[in-house]
Formats: C-alpha cells, structure tokens, sequence
C-alpha cells in the first residue's frame, strides 16, 4: 500500500514539477523578447516551487531581507525582496491565525497602534490625493512606490511580530537582520573580480545609493574630488552594528584584542564612505550604549576622554587625511579640512535650508490633507533635463529624490 502510495505520489510530484520545469526553460530561452507576461508567468512558476519553503523559513527570511538591497529582478519594476517577503509573511501569518484560531499573534501595542494610525493616514491620503500608480505597471504618474513602502513596511512589523523567538535563536536573528545589509559590497566584488560575477548585480544591484551615484553607474561618486561610497559605509555600518548588538559594548572592551581590532576596522572604514549621518548615527549608539551598560562608572571611562584628547591633537591635521574621511567628519567645529571638501559638504546642507524655505509656505496649504507621493512623469523628466541644462536649482531634487548626508 505504501509502495503504491509512493508512486501516486511521484507520479503526482513529475506531472507538476515537469511542465512547470519545461514552462520556465522556455520563457528563460527568450529572455531578450520577455514582456509582462512572461515575466508575471516566470513569477508565479518561482513562487510555486518555492511555497515549501516560503512556509517554513518565512520569518527568518523576513529578517533577513530587512535590511539586504536585493530586488526581485524579474518582476515589473523590480520590487526589493523586502517588500515581497514582508507581504508574503504578513498573508502566511493571516492565513494561519484563520485556519488555526489557537495560533496566538505576539503584537507590540505601543508600537503597533501608531504605525496603524500612520498607516490608515497614507491610505486615506493616497485616497483623496489621486490613488497609488506605479510607473512599471504603466501608469503616467510616478511615487506609488512610496506607499508601498510605508504599507510594507506597517505589514512587515506585524509579520515579524507574529512569532516570539526564542533566547537561543535571538543572535541569529539578530545576525539576519544587521548582516543582511552585507551585499552592498556586491558591486565592489565585481570590480575587484572581474566581470564574471557582474550576474550577482542583477540579485544585488548597485543601486542601493542610486541618489549618489555617478553617470557612469557604480556606487561611488566624485563630487569636487571626494570620493562618497555608499556600499562600503552601509556595510560596515551594518557590520559594526551587529557586533554591538550580539557582544554589547562591555563585552567588546573586556574581550581579546580580536573583537576591538575588528570594531575598530569597521568603524573606520564606515567613514571612507564620506557620510556625516553614518558617522553621527554609529557615535551616538556609541554613546547610549556606554552609558545604559553603565561604564561611565567603570574603569572604561578612560577611553572615551583619551579617545577625544587624541582626535583635538590630530585635528589641525584632519586636511591630510583622504577627502572622504575629512568629509565625514566635517560636521565637526575645530576639525580643519581641505576648502573643496568643507565646500561640498557645506553644499548639501544650503540645498535643504533652501529646500524647506521653498517647502515651509506651503505647510498651511498641505496640513490636514498631504500633497501625496504622487508625480507626474512630464515634470519629471522636465526637471531632469533643466537640472541637466543648469536652469534648474537643487532644491528640485527634493520632489523626485535628492542627495544623501
């Protein structure tokens, strides 16, 4: 009987397994003639096939995703993995607390109660102000990307909320979502390997600081000779970060040379991105950390004043540093830098003054109802080419995207 059992079975398993197998050879044989069909039917294949999967690994998954810049290259518009996970999660959870009333969801209220708030505020804003359009489905307008990351993102904290992990398992997680940033490096690896590994980029594209980057299209830019790296600085950003959060600041300090030569590497290459913001963000966790684990009342309290006697010695030396570094300690008042670095960094911090003396009149006229994320495609691509042209001023940039920090 069991014989018989497993025959059905396989029987069963090749009928589907067989033409889906042979459906997708033949779509992925036309790849330069893929339309929108094709690509939805080459989706739904993938998602078939992994739906045992998705099942089983979907919340670690999600965490996993959270933070990682890949995109779902065969899908219209190239949605990140994030976004698909998160809903994905969200309508696995759904299904199983109505299928099994015991299941038992582990929400956050003071947490989940604003985000909902949020939630129904840009539901009802997208509403009244034109409905979401996505440009990769056709439509003329642009921005509904924006609402579904605020959806998503909504949906995603209730999916990762829904299981309550386990104290063994809390340093995994926690390595899924901190080290899921690594494949920023992604377009560094093929320039240091070659173009043999350029099919990663379709999985991890370079476009994680597509705000910063240059024309010719790698991730980093040249702006008045300072050299800005998104990649590097997300990822050992992400790196220093998981390490705080799995070890904790004491544990960091009180171990071997191992984990502080490695903290420490992290953290200085975070700065050769040439971002204040990264800078800023990573002192203050810094900062909160050494102050909530209590070692401001320890032996450690050496180090952070020996750490500024240090850095006001070597500051009237800051200009000999390289231009991405200086710049991202620019936000500093008695570091000097080279004129051309303090320049572009004061650049980007006019544009947005500008940017909200343009923006504050109009606060009366969008406060109870927002102006939306929509925009029409003629503006935008009018804009691009006055911004081409000079004719243009930055603070443009703000409506279809501007430069980071």
């Amino acid at each position: 009987m069991s014989d018989s059992s497993a025959i059905v079975r396989a029987l069963i398993l090749y009928g589907i397994i067989l033409p889906l197998a042979i459906l997708l050879g033949y779509l992925l044989v036309n790849l330069p003639q893929w339309d929108f069909s094709s690509l939805l039917v080459i989706g739904i294949v993938l998602g078939i096939l992994c739906l045992p999967l998705l099942l089983r690994w979907h919340h670690p998954l999600l965490f996993l995703s959270w933070n990682m810049p890949a995109v779902i290259f065969f899908l219209p518009g190239r949605p990140e993995l994030w976004l698909f996970l998160a809903v994905v999660s969200f309508a696995i959870v759904i299904i199983q607390k109505t299928v099994n009333p015991e299941v038992q969801l582990n929400p956050a209220p003071f947490v989940l109660y604003p985000l909902l708030f949020i939630l129904l505020v840009v539901l009802a804003t997208a509403s009244m102000t034109g409905g979401i359009h996505l440009g990769s489905l056709g439509s003329e307008s642009l921005g509904g990307r924006k609402y579904l990351y605020m959806i998503a993102g909504v949906i995603g904290f209730i999916a990762m909320t829904s299981h309550r992990i386990p104290a063994d398992k809390a340093g995994f997680y926690v390595g899924a979502y901190f080290l899921g940033a690594l494949p920023n490096i992604a377009a560094h690896l093929v320039y240091l390997c070659g173009s043999w590994l350029s099919f990663i980029l379709y999985l991890f594209p370079a476009q994680a600081g597509i705000s910063f980057m240059a024309e010719q299209g790698n991730d980093i830019v040249r702006e008045v000779g300072v050299s800005r790296d998104y990649g590097l600085t997300a990822t050992c950003c992400a790196a220093f970060f998981f390490m705080l959060a799995r070890y904790g600041l004491r544990n960091i300090l009180q171990a071997g040379m191992f984990k502080k030569l490695f903290a420490l590497a992290f953290f200085a290459l975070s700065m050769m991105g040439g971002f204040r913001s990264f800078l800023i963000l990573m002192l203050m966790a810094v900062f909160f950390m050494f102050w909530l684990e209590g070692l401001f009342r320890s032996k450690f309290v050496v180090l952070p004043v020996a750490a500024i006697v240090v850095c006001l010695a070597l500051a009237p030396f800051a200009d000999k540093l390289p231009g991405s570094i200086q710049r991202s300690i620019s936000f500093l008042p008695i570091v000097k830098v080279a004129p051309d670095v303090r320049f572009d960094a004061q650049s980007t911090s006019e544009w947005r003054i500008n940017m909200w003396k343009i923006l504050l009149p109009q606060v009366p006229q969008y406060f109870w109802l927002g102006k939306g994320c929509i925009a029409n495609t003629s503006e935008f691509v009018t804009t691009l080419v006055a911004q081409r042209q000079g004719m243009a001023g930055d603070e443009s940039r703000d409506e279809f995207g501007g430069v980071g920090d």
